[in-house]
């Protein structure tokens, strides 16, 4: 019986202070939410190919969890459309890129914002085999209804483009 009681409340206070690190954990106020940002649904959906661009889901080259984007053959990008943003409001999108080891084609990020039909890029990057962070920050217009289209880009060259962790929070 004294063992019993000394360890209930052993087992309440774990418990409590379990519960208390993971709800802040996961409290964040600037993200946007971006459904399949890293692809770990193990399909592209929502994710739309744009252009010649083969995109498919990859479990070889990965940074976190189980899946990313690869990207090869010819030009072209895949895109979601992300709902809920401010106008007037500067966002950062972020990727984490790489690329297999013969690879000459580069990543860039684009925005398109239809309210305008105008389309903003990121500074183009040559991947190497290691991940590396490429963001982009972009400012919705008033004409946008709350929306951009996010574009993942591998231009010309060859080799695949890997990308993964994709995420949009309001810029600091």
């Amino acid at each position: 019986m004294y063992k019993r009681l000394f360890l209930t409340p052993l087992v309440i206070i774990v418990l409590t202070a379990s519960g208390t690190s993971c709800s802040s954990g996961t409290k964040k106020d600037s993200g946007v939410p971006l459904p399949n940002g890293g692809f770990e649904t193990g399909e592209l959906a929502p994710w739309v190919p744009f252009q010649s661009v083969q995109a498919v889901v990859d479990t070889m080259q990965v940074r976190s969890g189980k899946f990313s984007l690869a990207e090869s053959g010819a030009k072209g990008s895949v895109y979601e459309d992300v709902k809920g943003l401010a106008a007037g409001v500067t966002y950062t999108v972020s990727a984490w890129v790489s690329a297999s080891p013969d690879a000459t084609a580069t990543a860039q990020i684009a925005v398109f914002d239809a309210g305008n039909n105008v389309a903003s890029f990121s500074d183009a990057m040559t991947p190497k085999p290691a991940w590396q962070l490429l963001k982009y920050d972009f400012k919705v217009s008033a004409n946008s209804q709350g929306i951009a289209r996010i574009h993942l880009f591998r231009n010309d060259g060859k080799g695949t483009i890997f990308w993964d962790d994709v995420q949009i929070e309001r810029a600091q």
